[in-house]
Parts: structure tokens; C-alpha cells; sequence
């Protein structure tokens, strides 16, 4: 079942201010980028339209590997009801294996990997496709196109997470779209 209230927003902002003294005086430079994605209920296949929010914290052994199905699974909403994406329009993934949680203790040697595989979503378009997270790196996508990131059950509906470093890793996975 979607969700009948949702307010979410992705926030990507980078700022920096970068100086020098010279004997003369004290140059400063800015550069600052903003950018925030709104989602709401009710906007059904248009760019901002999303009715399913999907976040989960695991604790993944050394060099284990962990497929979230975004269709037809066993993932379940915040509420405890069961994920049915047909549309993604953002993924966030945080390798948080420096914080000790549960039975997880801090440790900074694990890596884990954000990858293409058989079924995987259609933002990997190869096998070989992925991107490595060390410890307290942040992966974002977003698709802010009204076709989003469209997923296939059974052939194109797959997240796929491996930790490549022998060490036990703790990630966050935040997944925003339409049922």
C-alpha cells in the first residue's frame, strides 16, 4: 500500500570560501552550489512525484554482499508495509562503518561497493559498474526526470551492495519514488 502523506526533500549543497594573506591584503573567494529536490504525494508521473519512502540500516559481514529488491520483496516502509517501487527518483547510500551501532563496532578499513549486477536497477547499465564507499562516504542519485529510474521486476529492479575490504560494514540506504 503507498503512503497517503509524504514530504521529502534531497539536499545537495557544497560551499567553500578559500583565502590567502598576502602583505597587502586578504583575498577570499566563495563558491557555493544549492540544490534541493522536493517530493510530494500527489504528483504522480511528473519530475517531483513520489508516494514511497524506503530506508534501512544493516550491518553487513566482511566481504558479504546484499541485493535489495525494490520490487515484489520482503523490504519494508517505515510503516512495515512492503516496498513495490516502479519509479526510483533518489538513492542515497552512507557507509557508516566508522560509528559504533549494535553489535557493530567503528572501524575505518571497510569499503563498500554500490554495484551493477544481473537485475540491477537501470543506473548501471554494466556488470561492472559501481562506486566504492569508504568509511563515512556518501553516494547520491537522483533521476529528475518524469521517467525517473524505471524499474522491471525480475530483470532491472536490484540494488546491489558488497563490502569489499574482509571487515564488517555498517551502511544506511534511503530510496525515494512511486509505487
Amino acid at each position: 500500500m503507498a503512503l497517503t502523506k509524504l514530504d521529502a526533500k534531497i539536499i545537495a549543497q557544497f560551499q567553500a570560501t578559500v583565502g590567502r594573506a598576502d602583505d597587502l591584503s586578504n583575498p577570499e573567494a566563495t563558491a557555493q552550489v544549492n540544490r534541493v529536490l522536493n517530493f510530494v504525494i500527489g504528483s504522480a508521473g511528473a519530475i517531483s512525484g513520489a508516494n514511497e519512502v524506503w530506508y534501512k540500516r544493516v550491518i553487513l559481514a566482511g566481504s558479504a554482499t546484499n541485493d535489495h529488491d525494490m520490487i515484489g520483496t520482503s523490504e519494508e516502509n517505515p510503516l512495515g508495509e512492503d516496498i513495490d517501487f516502479t519509479i526510483i527518483r533518489g538513492i542515497i547510500v552512507i557507509n557508516q562503518s566508522d560509528i559504533t551501532f549494535g553489535a557493530h563496532t567503528a572501524n575505518t578499513t571497510a569499503i563498500i561497493q554500490v554495484m551493477g549486477a544481473a537485475n540491477a536497477i537501470p543506473a548501471f547499465t554494466d556488470l561492472t559498474d559501481s562506486v566504492d564507499l569508504h568509511a563515512g562516504d556518501i553516494f547520491m542519485l537522483t533521476r529528475n526526470t518524469v521517467a525517473g529510474i524505471t524499474l522491471v521486476a525480475d530483470t532491472a529492479d536490484l540494488i546491489t551492495i558488497e563490502e569489499t575490504n574482509g571487515t564488517e560494514a555498517l551502511y544506511d540506504i534511503f530510496v525515494i519514488g512511486e509505487t
